[in-house]
């Protein structure tokens, strides 16, 4: 089928909204459009399969729910910071330790404190001896 200029193509665009609509029969539209069945068989035919293959769905409250979530309060989100979008995201509960974990963090905790004590302690005799020699030297 070949299409020649834009006016038929209009009139075969209004041919084929009136045809899927079921405004009238096809007999009368053809007429009304002035078109002969072997110009528009194809599409015809192709408007048809696609009546039968497309049919309306409502969609379940689920889908709707999270399309709803995942469009309007993605969006919501999306002007905060980077921060506060990270913290939403992180589950409000954190799940139980085992043992194995508390004693890593017991280690881990005790050899901080260690570390921090020493430190601590080294700074204190460096000054101290700082100000010892600088009375010695005065």
């Amino acid at each position: 089928m070949a299409i020649s200029s834009a006016p038929q193509d209009a009139q075969i665009a209004n041919f084929l909204m009136d045809y899927v609509e079921g405004t009238a029969p096809l007999a009368a539209l053809l007429h009304r459009y002035n078109l002969t069945y072997a110009e528009i068989a194809d599409l015809v035919a192709l408007s048809d399969r696609l009546r039968v293959a497309l049919v309306e769905v409502t969609p379940s409250e689920a889908f709707v729910k999270s399309l709803y979530n995942e469009l309007v309060l993605q969006r919501r989100q999306a002007g905060r910071g980077w921060w506060s979008r990270v913290a939403l995201s992180v589950p409000r509960r954190i799940p139980p330790m085992s043992n194995r974990t508390k004693i890593a963090a017991g280690i881990g905790g005790l050899t901080l404190f260690y570390l921090t004590a020493r430190s601590l302690s080294h700074l204190l005799s460096n000054r101290q001896r700082d100000e010892t020699t600088r009375e010695l030297v005065a």
